[in-house]
């Protein structure tokens, strides 16, 4: 091989390097795994927040009920008469709860006094829970930051060493920082009473709680590929719905370009867009 056929040759390997690295980018790119394990996650953990905080209306009564129709309630007593740690056990088989989802294990939590109260701090873990056979595993620390300057309640949320076994035993690794507002059903529990009815409001003085939330995760995705996220607009929870029914998210995986995470205009479904520069990918929430 002569010296000018030679260099032709490692250039067109070269070239053939590049365009293939260019064209597997450009197909990474396309790819919105990273924001569906984000989801994945980020649900996962906001439904442990979900149970720990419909469970402390128990707390301001005597009565002990089945909670999620599924779930028993253990409440020991480690001071005078604070701190309060609660056991939610949802037994050792599936059991499926109001919502709809499956669960077995237990969350348990420790709260520094009562959760209505600012400077209140709620650590919570996890024991061999599952939600819909996904394994829910780390800790979770909220702070009662009182009322903000609209006047409603708001919580710092951290979620520190996250992660999330899929039933097909794949991992997701997730930790966020993030403040909750409380913007709706703030002034009702399960045992508000009803005026027009009588007794108690039940689910309906849970199930009218709306949450706006703000701030940042990070993690690893199914692939292994590390991601940032940022919440870009807040994000519209409502106990009433499994899925975040409005906001915005950006989230940059490693080396990839930034996608935008559209959760809609509020309506309560499993239907959310990813848009990936000039393209937009449509994708279905899990449940």
């Amino acid at each position: 091989m002569n010296h000018k056929r030679a260099i032709f040759v490692v250039c067109l390997a070269m070239c053939s390097v590049i365009v293939f690295t260019n064209c597997q980018r450009n197909q990474l790119n396309k790819d919105t795994s990273a924001s569906e394990d984000n989801n994945t996650a980020q649900s996962l953990w906001d439904d442990v927040g979900d149970q720990v905080d419909g469970t402390y209306s128990l707390e301001e009564s005597d009565s002990l009920p089945a909670w999620n129709n599924c779930a028993t309630i253990r409440i020991d007593t480690l001071g005078s008469p604070f701190p309060i740690l609660f056991t939610i056990d949802f037994g050792e088989v599936n059991c499926e709860c109001v919502d709809g989802r499956l669960r077995r294990g237990s969350i348990i939590y420790e709260s520094s006094g009562p959760f209505r109260l600012a400077g209140t701090v709620v650590t919570v873990t996890t024991d061999d829970y599952y939600v819909n056979d996904y394994r829910v595993e780390g800790s979770r620390i909220t702070t009662n930051l009182g009322n903000n300057a609209q006047g409603f309640p708001h919580f710092s949320i951290a979620v520190i060493e996250g992660m999330i076994t899929t039933p097909n035993d794949e991992m997701i690794s997730w930790e966020s920082n993030r403040v909750r507002t409380w913007i709706e059903g703030s002034e009702t529990g399960f045992f508000t009473p009803d005026t027009i009815n009588g007794g108690f409001l039940g689910w309906e003085g849970i199930l009218d709680d709306v949450f706006e939330i703000s701030g940042t995760a990070n993690g690893t995705s199914i692939d292994g590929r590390t991601f940032s996220a940022e919440i870009t607009d807040p994000l519209r929870a409502q106990l009433d719905c499994k899925w975040i029914t409005k906001g915005t998210i950006a989230l940059t995986p490693d080396e990839l370009l930034t996608r935008t995470i559209n959760y809609g205009d509020g309506n309560c479904d499993k239907n959310a867009t990813v848009s990936i520069g000039s393209k937009t990918y449509d994708i279905t929430l899990r449940d």
